[in-house]
């Protein structure tokens, strides 16, 4: 399977193919974005808890990688090669410490849906950045961040 994939956590024979997706928020002058390549080890579930990308089953069927891996004693556990990286992209005045507050937001949104999500055997990067142009309130642009991330992911298998 060539290019990215995901949920090799049973071996990259039963993987699904992969991509990048993207979310944005806009109100106010105030912009928030977050673009996600997900290459990772974890199946990716929506928002209530299906499953909508992961481990192929008998007959194609998507299944709990995680799951199977418990119960097959994680045998194919230690592949490597598997990241999701993340980038946050902003217009709000902020330091330093707070971008890095904004990255930790976007893993908090990838862990809702991508289980499990940065493990040993995942890259798993965010960055964040910003062009320093309004105002506006870290608290809610971490909690933006959070959603957006989790719905970058969704995005790119709906």
């Amino acid at each position: 399977m060539a290019g990215g994939t995901l949920s090799k956590i049973l071996g990259r024979e039963r993987a699904s193919p992969s991509g990048q997706g993207y979310a944005h928020y806009e109100r106010g002058g105030v912009q928030l974005g977050v673009l996600t390549v997900v290459n990772a080890v974890g199946d990716v579930y929506s928002r209530d808890g299906n499953i909508i990308a992961g481990a192929r089953g008998g007959g194609g069927s998507y299944i709990s990688g995680l799951e199977n891996a418990i119960r097959e004693g994680l045998a194919h556990f230690s592949h490597v090669g598997n990241t999701t990286l993340g980038v946050v992209i902003t217009n709000i005045r902020a330091d330093v410490c707070d971008m890095c507050a904004l990255a930790q937001a976007a893993n908090i949104g990838y862990a809702r849906v991508i289980r499990p999500f940065n493990t040993a055997f995942d890259g798993d990067t965010v960055f964040a950045l910003t062009t320093n142009e309004v105002d506006g309130d870290l608290e809610v642009a971490k909690i933006l961040t959070t959603q957006l991330a989790a719905e970058s992911v969704i995005n790119i298998y709906t």
